[in-house]
């Protein structure tokens, strides 16, 4: 139980990370669709993330990119 406790903050940090990158999620969703008649924007979003980019942020960045291809599949 105690190694399954030291593996549980890990996890926990990933649900944390994933949980602030819904409402972030959101928001690239909109600025994506506005991005599709104003690339710029897209390219400054991107830069501004990779600036403050952290290893959490790429992977929800990555969930952040399922969820919305599932949504658009839907």
């Amino acid at each position: 139980m105690y190694a399954a406790s030291c593996v549980q903050p890990v996890a926990h940090g990933e649900i944390v990370a994933t949980e602030s990158s819904r409402p972030v999620a959101r928001s690239r969703s909109r600025t994506s669709r506005n991005a599709l008649k104003n690339r710029r924007v897209l390219e400054g979003s991107r830069a501004d993330m990779i600036a403050n980019a952290l290893p959490t942020m790429v992977r929800a960045r990555g969930d952040a990119a399922a969820w919305v291809h599932a949504r658009v599949q839907a």
